[in-house]
C-alpha cells in the first residue's frame, strides 16, 4: 500500500514550513503570492490532494487569492505601563516599515481567553503574523495559532512548545548580577519578581537561588517578593514593606528598572543611604536607569535589536521562508552606576 502523502511532504518539496503550507490551505491571501504558487506546485509534484468540499471558506479565498496580500502585523505586549517594551516596540516598527508593513500594537494580559481574543483580532484585522511580546495561557493555544498565521515570540517565550523567539538567558543573568553583589559582600540580598507566569521571573528566580546556595547563604524566603504587574506604585507599596529601617536587606535585586527605583525610594525614606547601607540592581537599562538618584546599576538588554530581529524573523515567515536560526539568545551587558 502506497504511504499517504502528507503537508509535511509538501513542506519539504516546496522547502517552506507546515504553517506556511497550512496558511496556502486555509488563508492563502496571507502568503506572499510566488510562495503561494511554489506550495501549488508542490502539491502536484508529490501527489497530494487537496479536499475543496468540505471547506468553502478555503474554495472562496482561492478564489479571492489574487488580492493584495495583506501587509499587516499584530504586535501583542502585556504591560503598557513597562518601559522595557518601549525599544523592542521601536525595533518593530523600524524593521516592519523598512519592509513596506504596519504594525498594530494590543496589549492583552495573560489569561485562558487570551488565545480566543488573540483569534479574533487576527481574524478581524487580516492581520499576516503576530510579534508575541506576552503569553499565552497553553501551548497549544500558540500552535494553533500560528496555524494560521506566523507568529515569532519576542523576550518572552513558551519553552514548551517549537516556536521562533527572539529573547536573553535570564537565567545568566541573574547569576550574573547575584555575583556581583555577593563579591560586594552583601549576604542579605532581596529578590523583587515580577509574575510568576512569565519564563523571565522563573528563570531569574531561579538564577538567584542557585547562586545562594553555591555560596553557602541560607534561603529567607521573606526576601523573594512576587508583584502581579511591573507598576511603580504597587512596587512602592511592597518595596516599603521590604524596606524598613529596623529589618532591611543589605542588597536588593529587582528584575525590572521600575521595581528598582521603587527600591531606592523605599530605602531614602526609611533614612537608609545607597548603596552604603542597601545595594539596589536593576534590569533593563530603561531611561528611567539614569534618571534615579543614584544613577541605577542595571542589566541592560538590547531592545531595538531585539525588536528588528524578532520582525524580520517573521516577514520571512510571511513571505514563505525558511528562518536557518529561529531560537535565538542575546547578550546583555552588566552597566554598573551608582547603586552598588
Amino acid at each position: 500500500m502506497a504511504q499517504k502523502v502528507t503537508i509535511h511532504d509538501v513542506a519539504k518539496a516546496a522547502d517552506v514550513s507546515i504553517a506556511t503550507v497550512s496558511r496556502v490551505l486555509n488563508k492563502p491571501q496571507s502568503v506572499k503570492n510566488v510562495t503561494r504558487l511554489r506550495v501549488e506546485r508542490a502539491f502536484s509534484e508529490v501527489g497530494y490532494a487537496v479536499e475543496t468540499s468540505p471547506a468553502p471558506v478555503v474554495v472562496q479565498e482561492m478564489e479571492s487569492a489574487n488580492r493584495e496580500p495583506s501587509r499587516l502585523l499584530l504586535t501583542i505586549i502585556p504591560e503598557i505601563k513597562n518601559p522595557f517594551y518601549s525599544d523592542i516596540l521601536e525595533g518593530i516598527q523600524s524593521a516592519a516599515g523598512y519592509q513596506g508593513y504596519d504594525s498594530v500594537l494590543y496589549q492583552i494580559k495573560e489569561s485562558r481567553s487570551s488565545y480566543r481574543q488573540l483569534k479574533r483580532l487576527v481574524d478581524r484585522l487580516n492581520a499576516c503574523g503576530v510579534l508575541l511580546l506576552g503569553k499565552l495561557a497553553e501551548p497549544r493555544d500558540l500552535e494553533q495559532l500560528n496555524e494560521n498565521v506566523p507568529v515569532v515570540q519576542c523576550a518572552e517565550f513558551d519553552t514548551e512548545c517549537n516556536l521562533p523567539y527572539v529573547s536573553i538567558d535570564d537565567y545568566g543573568a541573574a547569576r550574573t548580577v547575584m555575583k556581583l553583589l555577593l563579591q560586594g559582600g552583601r549576604r542579605r540580598i532581596a529578590l523583587a519578581n515580577g509574575p510568576k507566569y512569565f519564563k523571565y521571573a522563573v528563570e531569574r528566580e531561579r538564577g538567584y537561588y542557585d547562586a545562594l546556595r553555591e555560596a553557602g547563604i541560607e534561603i529567607d524566603e521573606s526576601l523573594v517578593v512576587h508583584q502581579t504587574a511591573i507598576e511603580y506604585e504597587l512596587a512602592m507599596s511592597v518595596m516599603t514593606r521590604l524596606i524598613t529601617k529596623e529589618n532591611y536587606p543589605d542588597a536588593v535585586f529587582a528584575v525590572s528598572d521600575v521595581l528598582a527605583v521603587a527600591a531606592i525610594k523605599a530605602a531614602n525614606r526609611a533614612g537608609l543611604r545607597v548603596p552604603q547601607d542597601i545595594a539596589v540592581v536593576g534590569f533593563d537599562d530603561t531611561y528611567i536607569s539614569q534618571m534615579s538618584e543614584p544613577a541605577l546599576t542595571t542589566v541592560r538588554q538590547k531592545g531595538k535589536q531585539m525588536g528588528v530581529y524578532a520582525c524580520e524573523m517573521l516577514l520571512d515567515l510571511v513571505h514563505g521562508e525558511t528562518v536557518s536560526h529561529p531560537q535565538i539568545l542575546m547578550d546583555v551587558d552588566l552597566i554598573v552606576r551608582e547603586s552598588t
